[in-house]
């Protein structure tokens, strides 16, 4: 079983790991105390509790105050155990620290405790978590680290098989609205509508008479051909580095034959010509 444990300087990058990690199906405890730790850590010895072959949890200063437990104690009771057990600490400059809370404008967890100016919580955060740190097998400087770069960095020291990104091709009809986790968004509504041709009307865009219909439009072919490119081009750029999830979508006017014909065709080109990713549709409006 893999045991990671996350801790660090509060604005350093914690909820990045733990997302990270999150991302390659670890079972993540975000801010456990070191009380229930001990508890997390009985239970999974003797088989009480079952949370899959890898767990992480993240410890911060909150966690700390007022605690006794040694956290070299559990670590050595887990490794003894034959946990495959890692403590990631994270750093950064208190100057960068500080700049971070300034721009996010939310409290340093310090302050509940001690009512100082941010520097001298930071400051006092750093003695806090000076044992922690010391245990530490990775130590991670974010100072200048963008957060996809963190991730990269996790998923180095930890070993982390890269996850395929996976994408989403969605139909749909502007009558109900675009979809909201769109991230992309194509407008197929140019090309001539089957709806106004009786025979076509009632038949869903999964249909060979409404691909045919369509087919038959230089418009449609070279529509096609365009939002093909593009992704072709660009899809490359959104790396699991930088995302786990990307949604395109396609609409025309009720989502139910242009969109769903563009969809149905992309999905089966992509497939073939891009198997790195994991290629889903949906048609919403059909």
């Amino acid at each position: 079983m893999r045991f990671v444990i996350v801790s660090g300087l509060s604005g350093a990058g914690k909820s990045v790991v733990l997302h990270t990690l999150e991302d390659h199906h670890f079972c993540c405890i975000d801010n456990m105390p070191l009380e229930f730790l001990v508890e997390l850590t009985e239970r999974l010895l003797s088989d009480k509790i079952k949370l899959g072959d890898q767990i992480a949890v993240s410890i911060d200063t909150r966690n700390l105050i007022n605690q006794s437990t040694d956290i070299r104690l559990i670590l050595t009771r887990l490794k003894n155990a034959g946990f495959d057990t890692k403590l990631i600490f994270l750093r950064a400059s208190e100057e960068v620290i500080e700049h971070r809370y300034n721009e996010t404008r939310r409290p340093h967890p310090m302050s509940v405790y001690k009512n100082e100016p941010l520097a001298d919580c930071i400051k006092s955060e750093i003695q806090l978590l000076d044992e922690i740190a010391s245990c530490a097998d990775f130590h991670i400087d974010t100072t200048e680290m963008s957060q996809y770069e963190l991730r990269n960095t996790i998923a180095e020291h930890i070993g982390l098989r890269k996850v395929p990104v996976s994408i989403l091709l969605k139909s749909f009809g502007y009558k109900k609205g675009v979809p909201t986790n769109a991230d992309y968004v194509f407008d197929v509504r140019c090309l001539t509508n089957p709806y106004w041709i009786s025979r076509l009307r009632e038949k869903p865009g999964t249909d060979a008479e409404i691909y045919d219909f369509l087919e038959q439009s230089p418009k449609s072919i070279n529509l096609f051909n365009d939002i093909l490119e593009f992704l072709q081009k660009w899809l490359p750029y959104y790396g699991a580095d930088i995302r786990s999830y990307f949604t395109i979508a396609i609409g025309c006017t009720g989502g139910r034959h242009r969109s769903v014909y563009m969809v149905e065709k992309l999905y089966q080109r992509l497939s073939k010509e891009m198997p790195k990713y994991d290629i889903n549709k949906q048609h919403r409006d059909m």
